[in-house]
């Protein structure tokens, strides 16, 4: 176990060039299932830093299928963070501390990023059972601007079945002090990762806004994407003053916002039509057209 543990730890550090640690427990099973648990995980953070690590995180369990996986599939029995901690920065001149230094194997790598010529990923079988992250957070900050932001209370759970059945992300975190929860569903995976149309159903829902579209999406050379979406907002106001730029302007105005209508995204071409928008007592209908494909660009 040890020397498997010192090997992880190896592979780690050279494929990201960073330290790698695990001063906690570690137990490794091959059989009847691929599996480890390790506590007390840490990724070592870039030099300029403040933090000394990038990531933390309380403990690591990841059981995977064996079988399946002899057979060319990749059937994921747990992946699961608990208490991860993130801590992203970019700092003055500009450079991301998510951004690695080149490692590993290049020719594996290259390997590994091929895609078959029928469109097919290799691992066609991928299967996600309990695929979760549990109590974590996530701080930004950037040192140029010194703008900064923090998620808490961060839990996210994946399910993926088969590439050909619907995946579904759900979740929620705190951001300046208010619970946000987002549900997403994309009914056949294996379609978007081939460039192919796929439906798509998203919700975002915090107290300040909901966000709902469900529609279609097209993962290829041009992003295509349609469908119907809607925009609530109890108070202008307040959802000005929650992202941090609240609005000053005299009277009670600013207070309700609905927005419902159909979207459509086709490369640099963006389009609202059969909006309805009701802003206070104000109420309208339209179209809306954004064109950036051209040298100066085209709204209507």
């Amino acid at each position: 176990v040890d020397t498997i543990k010192a090997e992880l730890i190896a592979e780690a550090k050279k494929a990201t060039g960073r330290d790698v640690r695990i001063d906690g427990d570690f137990n490794f099973a091959i059989f009847p299932n691929v599996e480890f648990v390790a506590s007390k995980v840490s990724l070592g953070n870039t030099q300029n830093s403040t933090n000394k690590t990038m990531v933390s995180l309380d403990r690591l369990t990841v059981k995977v299928g064996l079988m399946p996986l002899l057979t060319g599939n990749l059937q994921v029995d747990a992946f699961v963070l608990e208490k991860p901690v993130i801590k992203l920065e970019i700092d003055k001149s500009g450079k991301p501390n998510w951004e690695f230094k080149e490692g590993g194997d290049k020719s594996a790598k290259a390997e590994s990023s091929q895609i078959d010529s029928d469109g097919a990923m290799p691992l066609s079988g991928v299967q996600l059972s309990n695929v979760r992250l549990v109590d974590g957070s996530i701080t930004y900050s950037d040192a140029r601007t010194g703008l900064s932001h923090r998620l808490s209370a961060i839990n996210w759970k994946v399910s993926l079945p088969a590439l050909t059945s619907p995946a579904e992300v759900n979740g929620d975190f705190v951001w300046n002090e208010e619970k946000i929860q987002i549900a997403l569903k994309v009914a056949t995976p294996d379609t978007l990762l081939s460039s192919k149309k796929t439906s798509i159903e998203t919700n975002i829902d915090a107290a300040p806004v909901k966000l709902t579209f469900t529609g279609t999406a097209t993962n290829a050379a041009k992003l295509t994407a349609g469908g119907a979406a809607s925009l609530d907002v109890p108070s202008i106001r307040n959802l000005a003053k929650w992202v941090g730029s609240p609005l000053n302007a005299p009277g009670s105005g600013y207070g309700p916002l609905k927005v419902a209508g159909t979207v459509s995204v086709d490369g640099p071409l963006y389009a609202f039509k059969g909006a309805t928008l009701s802003v206070d007592q104000i109420n309208g209908s339209g179209n809306f057209a954004f064109n950036g494909g051209g040298a100066v660009p085209n709204v209507s």
